[in-house]
């Protein structure tokens, strides 16, 4: 909530809420992913590259989002 008044996003506090929710079972959905590719070696070494760009590629989608929010 600070970071919304800081960057004056303006967003709602139900919106807030929901990214906050999301986040939570994205990181729960999140563990049950990786339980999987520990049962396929190969795998698991290609997507353990990938996985560990996530909180890159979710940093570039809310800069995006947060854009076009100061665009509306």
């Amino acid at each position: 909530m600070v970071h919304n008044r800081r960057c004056q996003l303006k967003l709602s506090k139900s919106y807030m809420n929901h990214i906050i929710h999301s986040s939570i079972l994205h990181g729960i959905g999140k563990v049950e992913i990786l339980r999987g590719f520990y049962t396929n070696v190969a795998c698991y070494l290609h997507m353990k590259k990938i996985i560990a760009m996530h909180p890159l590629m979710g940093s570039d989608i809310l800069d995006k989002i947060s854009r076009e929010i100061t665009m509306m």
